[in-house]
């Protein structure tokens, strides 16, 4: 049986968890290749694709919540900051006091004050010794998953109908200016990424889905299986500027959570708690694993270095510390805090409602 809207799919929730590691797995063994000397292991790029699987889900997503939301566009879009902003703050600002304190921990570069101020605002700025990235350099992607929430809360207005076509027509407008102008200032590089199509993707394939869309179990097999092999072939990850990557990898992360969710809808995806608590702590993986790689990295002994058997275990034990930090980070700080976040961000839009009624 599908999942009914208000519960959870349980294909989605595995392939997040699946994305998050892909991710870990490029810095772990571009930390084993670069910074350990490693040439046993190659740096295993293609998992740097996890983040494109991410941005279709992020697009399938808000679909679901949109379809029967009765809030207003602020209301949403404050909630979806809830849900990002705590962790995300705490993260970075152990980032930024590593980046003064053990700098050399994560090979972290000297801090600019206006860089850190626009990293915790969501703001897209050129980093002090890389592109354009926030201190914290995987929160490239949440500076994009704003651009897209603004979006959506802004057409939330619009009915369910012609909302999805009205938000894939905005970003394939926003692409197509990136197209004619290509811009290399920060905010219009985010804002005209290619990169942003993917969550037209995600958003085109919950109208699909929510329509009533089914294929036969083989398909939604093929689509999973045959993304998977396109994007694992890719020995080199597209830049987040590249102006194919939405093509290159957001057509593969399109079928692999179609196909996802074709299964599920087949009867092939069942509930499993243990791969669910790995989908809740998708987010914290994403936000903490640059911190366990650069400790392990920092103390692993060269004993353990030399042969292919010690690289592997390397790759294992980073796996390891960092699912088991991330899943304490989850249950200690991101869950507790974007409750108590959502339900102030709720309380505020409750009271609001309230004192706009007319008075008896």
């Amino acid at each position: 049986m599908a999942p009914q809207h208000g519960s959870t799919f349980y294909s989605i929730q595995y392939l997040r968890f699946v994305a998050a590691f892909m991710v870990v797995l490029v810095h772990a063994s571009h930390s084993l290749v670069t910074y350990l000397g490693s040439d046993r292991i190659p740096v295993l790029w293609a998992g740097g694709n996890g983040v494109d699987i991410f941005f279709v889900i992020s697009g399938f997503i808000m679909v679901m919540i949109g379809r029967t939301t009765r809030r207003s566009g602020w209301e949403f879009f404050w909630l979806r900051f809830t849900r990002i902003a705590p962790p995300y703050w705490i993260v970075t600002t152990v980032m930024v006091a590593t980046i003064f304190a053990v700098p050399q921990l994560l090979q972290a570069s000297a801090a600019d004050p206006a860089h850190i101020i626009a990293s915790y605002l969501f703001i897209p700025w050129h980093h002090p010794a890389a592109e354009i990235q926030p201190v914290l350099h995987v929160g490239w992607t949440l500076n994009l998953e704003f651009i897209f929430y603004s979006i959506f809360a802004a057409l939330l207005w619009v009915g369910t109908r012609w909302r999805g076509p009205a938000i894939v027509g905005v970003l394939a407008a926003l692409t197509a200016l990136g197209y004619v102008f290509e811009p290399s200032a920060a905010l219009p590089a985010d804002w005209n990424a290619s990169v942003m199509m993917e969550f037209a993707f995600g958003v085109m394939v919950g109208y699909a889905y929510f329509a009533g869309l089914r294929m036969p179990a083989w398909a939604g097999l093929a689509l999973l299986v045959g993304g998977f092999a396109m994007i694992l072939q890719q020995d080199l990850m597209s830049g987040v500027y590249d102006r194919q990557r939405w093509i290159q990898s957001g057509i593969p992360a399109t079928a692999i959570v179609l196909g996802a969710l074709m299964l599920e809808r087949a009867g092939r995806v069942g509930q499993n708690q243990f791969w669910r608590f790995m989908g809740d702590i998708s987010f914290s993986l994403y936000l903490c694993h640059y911190f366990a790689i650069g400790f392990l990295r920092a103390v692993w002994p060269d004993a353990l270095m030399g042969n292919l058997a010690m690289d592997i275990l390397f790759l294992t034990v980073t796996a390891i510390v960092s699912i088991a930090g991330s899943a304490a980070f989850y249950v200690i700080l991101e869950r507790p805090l974007v409750r108590i976040a959502q339900n102030r961000v709720k309380a505020y839009f409750r009271r609001d409602r309230a004192s706009a009624l007319p008075a008896e």
